[in-house]
């Protein structure tokens, strides 16, 4: 419940609040706040290649005249 406390004291929240699990979530659903899980591989990513392979990407669509209909993406998808 740490978060949760550390939420209250940085938005400056009045008066005490009992904090459990159920008012934690229920602050984030309220608030639109999402909890991200980074895992190591994302951190260290070359960003310049990415940004690379998206300006390319783009160009392919556009030369081939592509519609997103005909876009497929395999990045999660695996083959047996």
């Amino acid at each position: 419940m740490s978060q949760a406390r550390r939420y209250h004291d940085e938005l400056k929240i009045q008066g005490s609040c009992a904090y459990s699990i159920g008012w934690y979530q229920k602050f984030q659903r309220r608030n639109g706040i999402k909890t991200v899980k980074i895992c190591g591989d994302r951190e260290s990513a070359d960003h310049e290649a990415a940004k690379e392979f998206v300006e390319e990407f783009a160009r392919i669509i556009a030369d081939e005249k592509l519609s997103p209909e005909q876009v497929y993406n395999a990045d999660e998808t695996s083959l047996f």
